[in-house]
């Protein structure tokens, strides 16, 4: 299983689909590790793929009894701290920088109207 990083949301769509529990992901310190076991998998289920959002992933064939992809944390574009990163060509932010902004838009908006 090839899992494409600059598709991949991390949606979970893929894993809660799986009733085999062939796929999960795993915490690390920089970045999420999507794990495929594939001796789990049945040789003819496209579930996980055919589910995906986004068409990231890719079943080949791989000796490899478990294997591993990995997505990288970034950082938010407004306070710096790690986040995932959904969408490469936009302003990446964290929730609390997407409240905050988002407030303050709201306020900014809300000015305009009382006038």
């Amino acid at each position: 299983m090839k899992i494409d990083e600059d598709k991949c949301i991390l949606c979970e769509a893929c894993i809660l689909i799986c009733k085999k529990k062939a796929l999960h992901f795993e915490k690390k310190n920089n970045g999420i590790e999507i794990v495929f076991k594939k001796e789990l998998c049945d040789e003819n289920c496209t579930k996980c793929l055919d589910i995906c959002p986004f068409a990231a992933m890719e079943k080949k064939e791989n000796r490899l009894k478990k294997e591993k992809n990995f997505i990288p944390y970034g950082n938010c574009d407004h306070c710096g701290k790690s986040i995932i990163l959904y969408h490469k060509d936009e302003k990446n932010l964290c929730i609390k920088c997407k409240r905050n902004l988002g407030g303050e838009r709201l306020f900014e908006c809300s000015k305009s109207f009382r006038k």
